[in-house]
């Protein structure tokens, strides 16, 4: 290997169930290993949103996403559906897997979820918190995508 030549790494992948505060079951995917980044997809999305961009963040990160309730494999009771209840439910994946800090992604639907974590309201108490939220067609250019990858806003996490 030459200097300066960036080494890929294989990236793992394993699957998780966390439930939500009313039980709903919640279909959980963990990849890449580092400082854990949460990515919330857009409206109607499951994890899958995420395929073509996911392994250049969990080259440099643990990514953590999640099927919404009502898409993927999660569960999908019967109800109102909103970003509140999106927030909800990305916490209780967090405290599924034990995750104390992490730092979270979101695009479309998935920012104004983002931006419910970083509120300081019940779900989630912080200090200080940021969210990212990029139109869809910039989080896919690769220049973006790949200068965004290793430094996403830090969040803290309640504690």
């Amino acid at each position: 290997m030459t200097s300066g030549a960036v080494r890929m790494v294989p990236v793992q992948e394993y699957h998780e169930t966390a439930r939500a505060s009313d039980g709903t079951r919640l279909a959980v995917q963990v990849r890449g290993s580092g400082p854990v980044l949460l990515l919330l997809p857009g409206q109607s999305n499951n994890h899958h949103w995420w395929d073509r961009t996911r392994n250049d963040f969990a080259r440099h990160r643990t990514t953590v996403t999640f099927d919404y309730r009502g898409t993927g494999a999660s569960d999908s009771p019967d109800g109102d559906y909103s970003t509140q209840l999106f927030a909800q439910d990305a916490l209780s994946v967090l405290d599924a897997l034990s995750i104390g800090r992490f730092d979270v992604y979101g695009t479309s639907m998935g920012g104004r979820t983002a931006q419910w974590i970083a509120t300081p309201r019940p779900i989630a108490s912080a200090d200080s918190s940021s969210a990212a939220q990029l139109p869809e067609e910039a989080m896919r250019a690769n220049g973006i995508r790949r200068s965004v990858a290793p430094w996403p806003a830090r969040m803290p996490r309640r504690s």
